[in-house]
């Protein structure tokens, strides 16, 4: 699921050698906090707006596409959140037709590597469905824009996965790299899709590290206003996510040798 960790690490390592961040780590944590609800997309929205016309596994397996799109055009895996919050978000306003699925997760994931990078995505994106223009593109990321009203603002557990890190001077690529993995589980799997950012990224990182520092995550999230027992309660329900994830991934493994 992961798209690319290099960059994002090295965000980790730049936080911690910056002054200021040290000094308003916990105010602009804060911040994050009391943002975050604004960008959340509605409850169980596939039930409601699409009327269970579309239905989780579709969901998953639009997202789990635009994380193996991110991989192949390296870009990271918090454009991806970002992308899947915009797509949830447009969702969670407008019933889509199922066969616009994949124009429209194109569409918020060029929306998301333009935010992020401060550019437009590689062009080759616009490439990599067959019968699908960079006009298409336009199209839906204009739908995207006047959906949203405008507002690219969201806030991923991704970003709050490197100042978690960062605050507490955890360095560990496979650290780092774990947690990120968690997290972009929570991006797929449709049980998450209402549970805050800051809620989903404290239990990937708690459920990554040691329980010293988890009781250190647990306490810089406490005091920027994330409930304790949120994310304990986010950190059972992502160990059963996992825990079905491999599950999964060996019937799968099973099945191909089977039929071979």
């Amino acid at each position: 699921m992961v798209a690319t960790e290099s960059s994002e690490h090295n965000s980790v390592v730049a936080l911690m050698n910056d002054p200021f961040f040290t000094k308003y780590n916990e105010e602009n944590m804060k911040v994050l906090v009391a943002d975050e609800a604004r960008y959340m997309p509605k409850t169980d929205f596939l039930a409601t707006i699409q009327e269970s016309y579309i239905e989780p596994y579709m969901r998953r397996a639009i997202l789990e596409w635009l994380f193996d799109v991110a991989l192949e055009f390296t870009l990271e895996s918090q454009i991806v959140s970002r992308a899947a919050n915009y797509f949830d978000r447009y969702l969670s306003v407008i019933r889509v037709n199922r066969r616009n699925l994949q124009v429209l997760a194109l569409a918020a994931l060029t929306l998301a590597a333009k935010v992020d990078r401060s550019g437009a995505a590689h062009p080759t994106l616009l490439l990599t469905i067959d019968g699908i223009t960079a006009m298409d593109v336009w199209f839906a990321e204009r739908s995207i824009l006047e959906t949203l009203s405008w507002d690219m603002g969201c806030i991923t557990p991704h970003m709050v996965i490197v100042r978690l890190l960062a605050g507490r001077g955890v360095t560990s690529r496979e650290t780092f790299g774990t947690s990120v993995v968690l997290a972009d589980l929570t991006v797929i799997d449709y049980r998450f899709h209402d549970t805050l950012p800051t809620v989903r990224a404290g239990a990937a990182v708690a459920t990554a590290v040691d329980d010293r520092i988890t009781e250190d995550i647990l306490n810089q999230l406490y005091r920027a206003g994330v409930g304790r027992a949120d994310v304990e309660s986010g950190k059972k329900r992502l160990r059963r996510a996992v825990d079905a994830f491999k599950l999964e991934q060996k019937r799968g493994t099973e099945s191909s040798e089977t039929a071979s």
